[in-house]
């Protein structure tokens, strides 16, 4: 078999002649031959240490991309602020109806830092200026997927696609999505008729529905402003640009119009793109105003936020379970390695008689089953001498084994006759759990949530969908399809 090497060479040969014979139509063809050939030399040749994960960061930005998930974007942070919903998210691409008798596959991928491709591609890249460049084949279409993170620009997200099988056509194509946080819930966003706001209260139903030139959506509790801008026209059907109002996170879709289903057909690129700006407040909405106006303001320096915790557990301290392996949130996270011996972790938290907490927590489970993830999870109680006596129970359970994190939300009641209140890790199995940035924050009295806790109703997502379940929903108003086209 002839390599690329080989081919190069044989490649400069002939280009060298057809210069010396003046044969410059043959010349132009071959030399854009050699230099593309040289193109995949060089990504044959990249060493790609990351396997499962891999984070880049350009001055206070940083993505994280999914092995298992084809190199997909996943993650979008902001001065170590995690922005997704977690940094092993579901985003990028998606389409229904997906023909179940194919899968995705991985053509290539190539990192360049700096405008220099690096040998070898560790877990963690830095620079100024990285690009990843992925070419997949999703379905009926082979996707080109195009991720600049600039140290000054933040993220710019190119993407265009190529028609390989029209036998199915898609019913609905997300062509961009980013699950944002659930704690951005304000937004701006501007087009030709002026610029409109509103709120995003985690109601499930669909917010914005319009086309946009640009997007702003703020984040109170990271005092964090993101700004999208569409850079070039894209074409939109149905629900156009639009937020779904998930109580779990609040998810930007673009939905893309497919204005030619022929056999071989090459779209346009199409480009976008997101920069966080820190903003305080009462500050955000003039600065969102401004920016989609294509303006410059001037943006006062951010204050601490009062809304803090009342109890938190960062476990960034030098202690033998905290452990810096891939965490959710700063430098370090929490471990507890199962033995399949009911071994429990006990953790104090310093929680109040009769007093009502929202429960943030953010978990990871190694991979497992179903029925050994519904296993490992936590309960919330206190201690009567030695007999521990739990007012909240199974947390997380519904959490699946997927090795990624994912937030546990929850709201909870101290009865009166509670002292030495204490977190209870459970983890009869063999994987490992890990937990993060637990956060509890006092709620107060009379409010809904508070009402909420004292009747014992816990807020859980939604439960997983079957393959059965999935072919007769609708895609498009369904909260539940939209999720397990997010599996």
């Amino acid at each position: 078999m002839v390599n690329c090497g080989e081919c190069v060479l044989f490649c400069f040969v002939v280009v060298a002649f057809c210069v010396r014979e003046g044969m410059r139509k043959v010349f132009v063809v071959l030399a854009s031959c050699l230099f593309a050939i040289a193109g995949m030399l060089s990504a044959a040749e990249q060493n790609w240490a990351a396997k499962e994960t891999l984070q880049l960061e350009a001055g206070k930005y940083r993505l994280n991309f999914l092995g298992k998930a084809f190199w997909r974007i996943s993650g979008f942070a902001y001065e170590g602020k995690e922005l997704f919903i977690s940094p092993y998210a579901s985003a990028g691409t998606r389409y229904e109806i997906f023909p179940k008798d194919q899968k995705e596959q991985l053509n290539s991928v190539r990192l360049t830092v700096n405008g220099e491709m690096p040998a070898k591609v560790d877990k963690v890249m830095k620079g100024n200026h990285l690009v990843l460049e992925r070419e997949a084949r999703y379905g009926t279409i082979t996707l080109f997927s195009r991720y600049e993170l600039d140290a000054e620009k933040g993220l710019t997200w190119a993407f265009k696609y190529k028609v390989e099988d029209i036998a199915t056509k898609p019913k609905y194509f997300w062509m961009f999505t980013m699950p944002w946080d659930s704690s951005f819930n304000q937004f701006h966003y501007a087009n030709s008729k002026g610029v409109k706001g509103g709120a995003l209260v985690s109601d499930g139903n669909w917010k914005v529905n319009d086309n946009i030139n640009a997007l702003a959506i703020y984040s109170p509790k990271l005092q964090t402003l993101v700004l999208t801008k569409i850079a070039t026209p894209i074409p939109t059907e149905m629900r156009n640009y639009t937020i779904w109002d998930h109580k779990s996170y609040h998810k930007f879709y673009v939905q893309h119009k497919l204005t030619n289903w022929t056999l071989g057909y090459t779209s346009p690129e199409y480009v976008t793109s997101y920069a966080a700006h820190k903003v305080g407040e009462e500050q955000w909405a003039t600065v969102a105003d401004d920016l989609l106006k294509g303006g410059k303001p001037s943006i006062a320096p951010v204050q601490p936020s009062a809304a803090k915790p009342d109890f938190m557990l960062d476990f960034e301290e030098n202690a033998p379970y905290n452990v810096d392996e891939e965490h959710f949130e700063g430098k370090k996270c929490y471990i507890f390695q199962g033995k399949s011996n009911n071994e429990t972790r006990r953790i104090p938290v310093a929680l109040k008689a009769k007093e009502s907490y929202k429960l943030e927590m953010a978990m990871r489970k190694g991979t497992c089953t179903v029925n050994e993830s519904k296993k490992i999870c936590y309960a919330i109680g206190y201690y009567s001498g030695d007999k521990f006596k739990p007012f909240f129970k199974e947390g997380g359970a519904n959490i699946p084994g997927e090795d990624k994190w994912t937030a546990s939300r929850a709201t909870i009641n101290v009865p009166a006759e509670a002292k030495d209140c204490a977190i209870v890790l459970y983890n009869p199995t063999e994987v490992p759990l890990y937990i993060d940035s637990v956060k509890f924050t006092r709620l107060e009295p009379g409010s809904v949530a508070a009402k909420a806790a004292q009747e014992g109703l816990v807020s859980r997502p939604l439960p997983p969908v079957t393959e059965e379940q999935a072919a007769k929903e609708d895609w498009l108003t369904n909260r539940r399809g939209i999720e397990a086209l997010d599996d």
